[in-house]
């Protein structure tokens, strides 16, 4: 546009602060439209300053610098440099800066970096690029507020800016739409340093409060972060990943300290070097371990910014909300622990090659997501999930299984348990799981470990239970399965623990087969229905520690064999109280 085709309304920006050396600087004109004089340079374009520039600290002389000394020196980049009329760095002008004398000067050291006219403070010139590139976004939502503030007001003179105080650039959520539409002009759309870093979010507050932890983390990382130099700014894996990290520091306050110094976003220190930030060798963030660090907050929807990250362990912190679904999408992703935090909401997918789950003790809700085929481990007890268990058809590589206490949970075992080949571990205890075991149960040959108490599962032990010659331990404290106890649970000898104390199990002890466990250590049927008498045999278990038989209706006298066990804290309870019983060695008597 020729400068004299319209005119154009002058506004003045005053900037003060104290501690810069720039008080007093004012910039005119700024939210007009570049004039042919400015020119505007390219976000390849490196701006390094020369050779002299250190400045001197004394005595600086606050001179003005407007469009008008701008307009005088056309191909003068470093004196003052935009990605559009609305983002800019403007020299800070001191006494060892000399202006442009025949042709000849030393340029400026230091720039103001601005948005939509607003300073955000002094960088150095080699961050001037890299501030642009951050701040487009910023100044687009910035610039139509502005005007809409101006057209709006009929009050004049200039506008007075704290740059200490952020809220005087707040934006509202109304007004991000209106700038994405502007930003993302086909120009700007495919632009490497922008679009793919920053607009690929359809989060409408992320850059509207400037207390959110992306806002944080953009102005941390153009204005004390030396690590984040003008030579990164091709690489936008690079710009993402450390943007990701230090958005997840500001959104879950990490706690980490040494000498009184927070130990992570320290300036000029590469994000591998953080505490808990393991890297592969270029530099890839792959995994990340901050268990117990006192994390308050939540985590950012840029953890799913983090492509090549493998493990996740945040686990026994005081994180809530949900989890981001690109952190779920990650390909990489094996190993998820964010157990023992207070986070909830819906899960309705997982990583597709996720190995290791854990979501203990938090609030998740909703019904189960699908397994993927990966999954060795899914420890999701102390939850709120709701509806049946899945269908394990598609999950045979599943080894350990943890519901407990997930009261929502209901419907029946699926018969595709049996698919489960691998499985060693199955907890569902405090769930409403209900009916009888199905019999393909008998199929998982490699379970070692089985709780199902307080729950509506009914019914006998189906015989095919009994072929599970891996189990060691098998708990089910307040039960309802009903009917003897049946003698095929001799064939059990790995068998360490075998408590159902509170039932409905009945007649006689299968007193040989119990005998037969050798590796037997736990007997605890107590509060059942079992009658007949308590006989010698099962004084050849040697190795029996504890023997609960309390709250049966058993008869006669305790075997003196049995008072010969040798453990030397033989825990050894009957109904001998009540005179059914003669126990000269029992523990306690009921």
């Amino acid at each position: 546009m020729n400068k004299s085709s319209a005119p154009k309304k002058k506004q003045h920006l005053s900037l003060i602060d104290d501690d810069d050396p720039t008080t007093g600087l004012e910039l005119r004109n700024f939210h007009q439209p570049p004039s042919p004089g400015a020119t505007a340079i390219s976000p390849h374009h490196r701006c390094d300053s020369g050779a002299g520039s250190s400045p001197h600290h004394h005595h600086h002389h606050h001179q003005h610098v407007g469009m008008d000394h701008l307009e005088d020196n056309e191909n003068d980049e470093e004196s003052f440099m935009m990605m559009d009329a609305r983002v800019a760095c403007v020299p800070i002008l001191t006494d060892d800066v000399v202006l442009p004398i025949d042709g000849h000067r030393i340029p400026p050291k230091f720039y103001k970096f601005a948005i939509a006219g607003i300073s955000l403070g002094s960088v150095p010139a080699k961050k001037c690029h890299i501030l642009l590139v951050l701040g487009l976004i910023m100044a687009t939502m910035t610039t139509i507020l502005i005007a809409n503030d101006t057209s709006n007001s009929s009050q004049e003179g200039p506008i007075t800016f704290n740059s200490t105080d952020p809220s005087t650039i707040m934006m509202k959520p109304s007004a991000y739409y209106k700038a994405l539409e502007s930003v993302l002009e086909p120009s700007t759309r495919n632009d490497p340093y922008i679009g793919k870093i920053f607009l690929n979010n359809n989060d409408t507050t992320m850059w509207n409060d400037p207390m959110s932890p992306q806002y944080l983390a953009m102005e941390w990382m153009g204005f004390r972060d030396d690590q984040f130099l003008v030579d990164q700014l091709q690489d936008v894996a690079a710009i993402q990943q450390r943007f990701a990290l230090a958005t997840l520091f500001y959104a879950s306050n990490i706690q980490l300290y040494q000498d009184g110094e927070h130990e992570w976003l320290k300036a000029g220190v590469s994000e591998c070097q953080f505490p808990g930030i393991t890297c592969n060798a270029r530099d890839q963030v792959i995994k990340i371990e901050l268990v117990r660090t006192a994390m308050i907050g939540y985590l950012p929807m840029e953890m799913g910014w983090l492509p090549h990250l493998e493990h996740l362990n945040l686990q026994e912190n005081k994180l809530d909300g949900a989890i981001p679904e690109g952190l779920l999408a990650l390909p990489k992703l094996q190993y998820l622990d964010l157990g023992a935090n207070h986070m909830g909401g819906l899960v309705k997918s997982l990583p597709p090659n996720l190995l290791f789950l854990s979501l203990e003790h938090n609030r998740f809700e909703g019904s189960l997501p699908s397994f993927p085929l990966s999954l060795e481990s899914a420890k999701l007890s102390h939850n709120r999930w709701s509806g049946s268990l899945p269908d394990f058809a598609v999950n045979n590589n599943l080894e350990y299984l943890d519901m407990v206490d997930n009261t929502r949970i209901n419907g029946s075992i699926p018969t595709s348990i049996g698919y489960l080949t691998k499985l060693q571990s199955l907890s569902i205890a405090q769930t409403q799981l209900e009916g009888e075991l199905p019999t393909q149960i008998g199929l998982l040959s490699s379970l070692e470990e089985i709780s199902m108490g307080l729950t509506q599962l009914n019914g006998t032990l189906p015989d095919e239970f009994f072929e599970l010659s891996k189990l060691q331990w098998l708990v089910a404290v307040h039960h309802q399965f009903e009917g003897p106890l049946s003698p095929s649970i001799g064939k059990l000898k790995n068998l360490h623990v075998l408590n159902v104390v509170h039932g409905s199990l009945s007649g006689p002890l299968p007193t040989k087969a119990l005998a037969s466990l050798k590796n037997l250590v736990w007997l605890q049927l107590a509060d059942n229905h079992f009658t007949g008498s308590i006989e010698k045999e099962l004084a050849t278990n040697w190795n029996l520690e504890k023997i609960w038989l309390h709250g049966n209706q058993f008869q006669g006298a305790i075997p003196n064999e049995l008072c010969g066990l040798p453990a030397a804290q033989l825990d050894f309870r009957t109904d001998c109280k009540s005179g059914d019983i003669e126990c000269r060695c029992c523990t306690l008597c009921y």
